[in-house]
């Protein structure tokens, strides 16, 4: 799976504790991309449908980009709260989201970006963006709670991208 998120404004770290100081606005947004889901939507098929005797047109067909079967899922800010990106050298890491009611954000690069975690949000209502469901035992390299309400990984690749204007000070490149 490929997931990630956009913020609207450059990573920087603000004070406030331990938890950091939450900043950024509503053009942030998180993001999963999951060819399962592609596998999923190609297998539909039209069908038939008979009412006594007379045959009526196929049923419409569910189309392959529909939003429940779409290999992109986009989770644009709900308004419910401003928790859009956090950046702490405390805590070493790096979130977007908040308010999920076990505390999870909805995306968060920890652990000199070797480690992560998401889930459920408020910010963005999204669901977590990574699942091990139909991933054989011995090819997860997720570290998944139980419940799946919130899942841990391993970061295999990592890329950032900067906007900006030239006279900006903006990081872009490519972190493997």
């Amino acid at each position: 799976a490929i997931f990630g998120g956009f913020t609207g404004e450059a990573w920087d770290t603000k004070p406030g504790g331990f938890a950091g100081k939450f900043y950024g606005n509503g053009e942030s947004f998180l993001y999963s991309f999951d060819l399962r889901e592609k596998k999923k939507a190609d297998r539909t098929v039209s069908a038939t449908a008979t009412v006594g005797e007379t045959s009526v047109s196929p049923a419409p067909q569910v189309s392959k980009y529909d939003a429940v079967s779409s290999p992109l899922k986009i989770f644009p800010w709900t308004g419910a709260n401003r928790y859009f990106q956090v950046c702490t050298t405390e805590g070493s890491r790096i979130a977007m989201g908040g308010g999920g009611g076990d505390g999870t954000f909805g995306l968060c690069v920890s652990t000199n970006f070797t480690h992560g975690s998401t889930g459920p949000c408020e910010t963005f209502g999204n669901v977590c963006l990574i699942s091990t469901k139909g991933t054989p035992a011995g090819e997860r390299t997720l570290l998944d709670r139980d419940d799946e309400t919130s899942c841990n990984f391993e970061v295999v690749d990592l890329e950032v991208y900067g906007f900006g204007s030239l006279g900006e000070d903006w990081a872009c490149g490519r972190v493997n």
